[in-house]
């Protein structure tokens, strides 16, 4: 009947919650066997280590494609302050289809914006059951099914590309900058380590590389990916092109076979966004606008214009126009056989 799954849910929540010592994390099995029990078809993947690490505490797959990410608080913490939070605003910029709940709160975001929420009970003192709002079941359970058959659009413009490769890249940024963070070695502090003494680098120095390095990696390597299958992490290492070795080498050592497990399931985040995006009309629309015959090297003007617009500025990353280009080289060139011999 309806609203069966979610009257044993709420009554599993009771068991924890009389205990007087439920924590966060008590509560996510039985979030994990409603969603499972309602969205069939689905896995709800939680990972405590990647959770650590900056990581949404659930990803909902569909044949291992992620559809979708979810984040939930404590019992009946107040949703309000949480979605206008540092960490929440990343999620939502960087997460396109995104759940929030604290078990009996539901705020669906998609593109960051708030679509739908549900309440299905509210929490009293402590020790007494949480008080049900039974008229609620159905609409969480159509909430549910709308989370779950929520389509993310193909991408299609460059400035679009621009702003959803940045976001992603920042949620890589800061999920590297808490991994090190944590006192248990990784492969991230050997490479950290190793970036230190060839480059000086600080931690901070360290996530910004390995996140631009990631975002461009794989947008250098889907442009020259050739479709004929989805486009992935795996795949990039062979896609870039062998004109650029060292963009191989330090993508192959940052993302390759030995990628830190923690941050798998945002940089395959990052694989499927450009997998569905139209990476070849952006191309040709960015270099018809911009006039430039090297789309994919320009581009990074804009990306970075997103990702740190200060960075951008500290940097000087203003492209010269090619025609400008042009005429220098034209005129040094005339001056040097003219002027010169």
């Amino acid at each position: 009947m309806p609203g069966n799954h979610i009257s044993e849910y709420l009554k599993t929540l009771d068991k924890i919650w009389l205990t007087g010592v439920a924590r966060e994390h008590s509560h996510r099995s039985a979030l994990s066997h409603l969603l499972g029990s309602e969205l069939k078809g689905f896995t709800f993947v939680n990972e405590p280590a990647q959770v650590d690490c900056g990581a949404p505490d659930f990803v909902a797959l569909r044949n291992n494609i992620p559809i979708g990410h979810i984040e939930a608080k404590d019992l009946g913490l107040p949703l309000e302050d949480v979605a206008e939070s540092e960490q929440l605003r990343r999620y939502r910029a960087g997460l396109p289809n995104l759940l929030l709940t604290n078990y009996i709160d539901f705020i669906w975001f998609v593109e960051g914006h708030e679509r739908r929420r549900v309440s299905i009970a509210h929490r009293g003192k402590a020790k007494t059951p949480l008080a049900r709002s039974t008229e609620a079941y159905a609409d969480l359970e159509a909430l549910l099914a709308e989370f779950a058959a929520e389509v993310t659009p193909q991408i299609t413009t460059a400035p679009d590309l621009a702003h959803r490769l940045a976001n992603v890249a920042i949620l890589i940024r800061s999920s590297v900058e808490l991994r090190l963070r944590l006192k248990t070695q990784s492969v991230l502090h050997e490479q950290l380590e190793y970036f230190r003494r060839i480059l000086s680098l600080n931690m901070t120095d360290f996530a910004d590389i390995y996140a631009q390095t990631i975002a461009y990696g794989l947008f250098s390597a889907r442009c020259f990916h050739d479709d004929k299958e989805p486009f992935s992490r795996q795949k990039a290492a062979y896609d870039l092109p062998r004109s650029n070795p060292f963009l191989r080498s330090i993508y192959s050592q940052l993302a390759g076979p030995e990628i830190e497990p923690s941050l798998v399931w945002a940089v395959d985040h990052l694989a499927d966004v450009l997998n569905r995006t139209d990476i070849h009309k952006i191309l040709a629309q960015f270099a018809s606008l911009s006039g430039r015959r090297d789309p994919v090297f320009y581009f990074y003007e804009d990306f970075l214009s997103n990702y740190d617009p200060a960075l951008k500025e500290l940097r000087g990353v203003y492209y010269t126009p090619e025609s400008v280009v042009d005429y220098i080289v034209r005129s040094v060139h005339a001056l040097l056989t003219t002027t010169f011999n």
